[in-house]
């Protein structure tokens, strides 16, 4: 299957493709990564269409990439559903921060791992105010740290508390 201009020169919404021609099911085939940057190009071309095209990609990734990737999406899922968040981006950042307990990571850091479009410092601010808040309403108050100058973390001790309540 070759998907690229010639494919879908009619359908309404998306227009002209600027991303080049794929042979996706011989990437797929191979567990190439190229299948997963060309959909993810291809929903960042067309904003309209997005939020499949990055839940497809999302899928293959996890089908051809199995291990610690995967391990930590599904632990973030589990945190995104049990902790009632708004932002899938907030669960990442608590796996993230639950994976170095006691050690204080700078914004500049996590906005490079957890926005992944463009790090920004700003909407890092915002999935931690969502996280804080997610995990305030499950009975967690303040077990994000935030130590000034040197960044936001977990303390150990509460490591197991938030694995209890999360699942």
């Amino acid at each position: 299957m070759m998907l690229g201009t010639a494919n879908h020169p009619s359908k309404a919404g998306i227009g002209e493709m600027h991303v080049p021609p794929l042979d996706l099911e011989a990437a797929l085939v191979q567990g190439d990564r190229s299948a997963i940057n060309y959909l993810v190009a291809l929903a960042e071309e067309h904003l309209k269409n997005a939020r499949l095209i990055r839940s497809i990609a999302v899928e293959l990734l996890n089908r051809i990439e199995p291990g610690q990737e995967r391990t930590e999406r599904l632990q973030a899922d589990t945190a995104y559903k049990n902790l009632d968040m708004r932002f899938r981006r907030s669960a990442r950042l608590l796996v993230e921060l639950l994976e170095t307990p006691d050690l204080p990571r700078k914004d500049e850091e996590l906005a490079e791992l957890i926005c992944v479009r463009k790090p920004s410092v700003p909407a890092l601010r915002v999935y931690i105010h969502d996280l804080r808040a997610s995990l305030s309403r499950a009975g967690l108050d303040g077990v994000v740290k935030c130590r000034r100058g040197q960044g936001y973390l977990i303390r150990s001790d509460d490591v197991e508390k938030i694995m209890n309540r999360v699942g």
